[in-house]
């Protein structure tokens, strides 16, 4: 029971985060469900939680869809999904795979931290990428999004390349890819049999959480101060990665 409330509490506020400042749901449970139960289960969570979510985002703005720069970068995507797949299966449920956890957090908040600083500077447009570019994006997405549920970071530079001015598509973009990679991951660890009777609990129960917390999220998003507030979550995600990296 107690690791349930923990679950809603955590999802509920990372949903919040994300409905009012824009910073990743995957990112905030990442940072703390791990200190109470294993990575691979974490993980499966928050896969769970982006399909839950990414699907919402999709029904609305599908017309927007473009399959043209979504497939190859998908290919690619998988991939990445495959490979973690076999990685998670491994080591998903060893204490130092936290440690590599505490690791791409940290990169994770320095790259947020460089982009806040970035942003707005240039008004250049964006060339299309070049296919290796394409193909590392996608590997790096789907190899940290299928370990950690944490790859958003590079569908996000991908489509922000593929899309430099225009939102509709670019977020469109993210979320059917994180949709059906991350449904790619599910599946491959349902036929694995990674899913267990307190882990359905679990997701049920973020699902709930996620719903609520978008919901209040999204009220609050141009009542709260969301660069000062994003600025607060990643310190603190950065001494969760910190306490991974030490005490794991």
């Amino acid at each position: 029971m107690t690791l349930l409330i923990i679950v809603f509490s955590v999802v509920l506020i990372g949903a919040f985060l994300q409905g009012a400042t824009g910073l990743g749901i995957g990112l905030t449970i990442a940072a703390v469900l791990p200190m109470f139960m294993t990575v691979k289960d974490t993980t499966l969570i928050v896969l769970t939680l982006l399909v839950v979510s990414g699907i919402t985002v999709v029904s609305k703005y599908y017309r927007y869809i473009e399959w043209k720069p979504i497939r190859t970068f998908l290919v690619y995507v998988l991939v990445g999904r495959i490979a973690a797949f076999f990685i998670l299966s491994e080591y998903g449920e060893l204490e130092q795979i936290k440690v590599w956890l505490g690791f791409f957090l940290l990169l994770i908040v320095a790259y947020q931290l460089i982009l806040s600083k970035l942003k707005g500077k240039t008004d250049v447009p964006n060339p299309t990428p070049k296919h290796v570019v394409v193909l590392i994006l996608g590997m790096l997405a789907g190899l940290t999004g299928g370990l950690f549920g944490i790859g958003g970071v590079f569908f996000a530079s991908y489509f922000l390349l593929v899309y430099p001015s225009s939102k509709y598509r670019y977020i469109v973009g993210i979320q059917l890819t994180s949709v059906l990679s991350s449904g790619f991951s599910l599946t491959m660890h349902a036929f694995n049999g990674d899913f267990h009777s307190p882990l359905v609990a679990y997701l049920l129960v973020g699902t709930m959480a996620v719903v609520l917390g978008t919901y209040f999220g999204l009220k609050l998003l141009n009542i709260v101060n969301a660069a000062f507030i994003k600025r607060v979550i990643l310190i603190l995600i950065s001494l969760a990665a910190l306490n991974l990296i030490l005490f794991a």
